[in-house]
């Protein structure tokens, strides 16, 4: 029964990622037709890269290896790559505030739709100001450019002059299925916390869909301590899916590292 859960997870993730590349090509159409094997490709590696590196690194792959193909450049992709990163923390900053209104998750939950609702709106407050001082952040960008070289400078006007206009360009995206695509792209992913919660519960771990949800989604280190509230229920050395869910902090239910539980495994 596990294997199937598992296989419905991957299965779930996989429709999730098709409606973010769906979402990621309105951007690109506006100026050009997007190469969707091309996209996939270079999706799947800054996944891959984001597994092991920091900071989301791999988002930095999947723009350079989709942007070598596109006539509109590096520049332009990434500052694609950068508009999609942001609808995902505006999504995100929802649901947890949502969730929080509707009383679930106690304090954890409580911090991150804090932490959320703050980034979230320091982006929006981005946005207008990019939109409504256009012009003169283009003669910033422009001076900034003009210390390099002109392979240097013409790649960072570029991609300024590519991210300012894909801010300004956000209202020329088809709003309704750019809402449909962020929707079921979420909705997969969901249901794929509540696969891999299933899957580690018939494994003989107690993880539920709001812990895995909980701890996958965690913006900070403080919110990933609280991940574990009754540290690790296993009585010998096995998996323990609470920990093992916020991310490489915490492996096996002896706690390699402390830090990710609380309280003392009770396999100590």
């Amino acid at each position: 029964m596990r294997t199937l859960y598992l296989l419905l997870a991957l299965a779930l993730v996989l429709v999730g990622h098709t409606f973010r590349l769906l979402r990621w090509e309105q951007f690109i159409r506006i100026y050009e037709r997007p190469m969707r094997g091309r996209m996939l490709r270079g999706m799947a590696g800054g996944y891959a890269l984001n597994f092991v590196l920091p900071f989301h690194l791999g988002d930095v792959f999947r723009a350079v290896f989709t942007g070598r193909r596109m006539k509109s450049g590096i520049g332009f992709s990434l500052a694609t790559v950068i508009m999609d990163r942001f609808l995902d923390v505006w999504f995100v900053a929802l649901g947890f505030i949502g969730f929080w209104a509707a009383g679930f998750g106690g304090e954890v939950v409580h911090r991150a739709a804090r932490y959320y609702l703050v980034f979230s709106l320091v982006l929006a407050v981005g946005l207008v100001l990019v939109v409504l001082l256009r012009d003169w952040l283009k003669k910033i960008c422009l001076a900034f450019c003009g210390i390099f070289n002109d392979t240097l400078k013409l790649d960072g006007m570029m991609f300024f002059w590519s991210l300012i206009n894909t801010f300004k360009d956000l209202g020329r995206v088809k709003i309704g299925r750019l809402v449909v695509n962020t929707l079921v792209m979420w909705a997969a992913y969901l249901g794929s916390y509540g696969a891999l919660a299933a899957a580690l519960t018939a494994a003989g771990s107690r993880c539920s869909w709001w812990m895995c949800l909980t701890c996958c989604l965690a913006a900070t280190r403080r919110i990933w301590r609280r991940c574990c509230p009754a540290g690790c229920w296993a009585v010998r050395p096995r998996w323990c899916a609470a920990c093992w869910c916020c991310g490489r902090y915490c492996r096996w239910s002896s706690c390699g590292r402390r830090r990710c539980c609380p309280k003392r495994c009770a396999a100590q």
